[in-house]
């Protein structure tokens, strides 16, 4: 998702822009308003929900909550029938963005189908993976805590 463009799909081509969802007073296409959430209202949602066949779907949420907050509309994705899943990685935005990233990596690689297996993330970096906390977690929410790999070996960096 981008605060520019809206919803994006895997192959579509965009410039470098810096410009946060929560900008105040900008125009856009000739059309003054106070925020980027304001000018895209529920049309992110109703395209969501148009791409999950209007109901019976789930939406994997891996967006920092400066996003989420435009796109994941409880009330309006669930009474579309859209379950929200939210995956959190909490701790400094730096390792979350990077948590977020391999997340949806993950899901493409493996082929997820199966919300359930969101749970067997692990995302290794450097010197830390991650783990499932399924006490912090609920049917909506999960979270996964980045741990230090103590005695493995480190993954090697792809250049």
């Amino acid at each position: 998702m981008s605060g520019l463009y809206g919803l994006l799909r895997l192959y579509d081509g965009i410039k470098p822009y810096r410009l946060e969802m929560g900008t105040k007073n900008i125009n856009l296409n000739g059309k003054t308003t106070t925020s980027l959430y304001e000018f895209w209202g529920n049309d992110l949602v109703e395209q969501v929900a148009k791409d999950l066949g209007n109901g019976g779907g789930v939406l994997i949420d891996c967006c920092s909550k400066e996003y989420s907050k435009a796109i994941v509309k409880a009330k309006l994705l669930k009474e579309k029938g859209i379950r929200v899943v939210t995956c959190v990685f909490p701790g400094p935005s730096v390792y979350a963005k990077r948590a977020r990233g391999m997340m949806c990596r993950f899901i493409v690689n493996e082929n997820i189908t199966d919300v359930e297996k969101l749970k067997l993330f692990q995302g290794f970096e450097d010197d830390a993976e991650y783990k499932f906390a399924g006490r912090e977690s609920s049917d909506d929410k999960f979270v996964f805590h980045r741990c230090a790999m103590q005695g493995k070996r480190k993954k090697p960096r792809k250049n």
